[in-house]
Order: C-alpha cells, then structure tokens, then sequence
C-alpha cells in the first residue's frame, strides 16, 4: 500500500484526472486489503 503522491505532482493534470487517480488509489486500498 503506497501512500497517495504529494498533491503539485498532479497540479499539472486537470482536476478530473487527480479525480480519476484519487479513485484509482482508493480501490487500489481496497483491494490489497
């Protein structure tokens, strides 16, 4: 389980793709579980 990468790494990405990422890690955490 990896913590989430800092928050100006995705500055550069639209707001909808650090969506994307943040549900992405959330289901990854999940299913390590």
């Amino acid at each position: 389980m990896r913590p989430a990468p800092p928050r100006r790494g995705r500055a550069a990405a639209p707001e909808g793709g650090a969506e994307s990422v943040s549900l992405a890690v959330t289901v990854d955490k999940l299913d390590s579980r």
